[in-house]
């Protein structure tokens, strides 16, 4: 039997108008959505390594990867994995746009 795939939650968020990163909230949670080239992406709002803002952090590696202002921590926006800090991890947020909204689903840990 399959996992059930969470439901697409619509974010407070107009992409028109908005100034990104964006901060949000799914199923109560805070995250920022970054715009990238190709979409959107969410991230939990909180660095792991110190609960720092994650709304201050750069899109590194091709818009890949995203690094904390703070202490250089990237993580994989795939799937939250982090690259230089063993043992850290961020949840990730699929984003899609669809009848002027967007929509935001959490990614599965891996």
């Amino acid at each position: 039997m399959s996992p059930v795939e969470p439901a697409w939650e619509r974010l407070e968020i107009d992409p028109r108008s908005a100034t990104f990163p964006a901060a949000a909230s799914v199923a109560g949670v805070p995250i920022w959505v970054f715009h990238l080239r190709d979409g959107f992406r969410g991230v939990q709002a909180m660095c792991p390594h110190e609960q720092r803002s994650l709304g201050e952090a750069r899109l590194v590696g091709d818009e890949k990867m995203l690094r904390c202002a703070y202490h250089n921590y990237t993580f994989k926006l795939a799937n939250g994995s982090g690259v230089n800090c063993p043992g850290f991890r961020i949840s990730v947020y699929q984003i899609k746009e669809e009848d002027g909204g967007l929509f935001a689903q959490p990614v599965p840990a891996s």
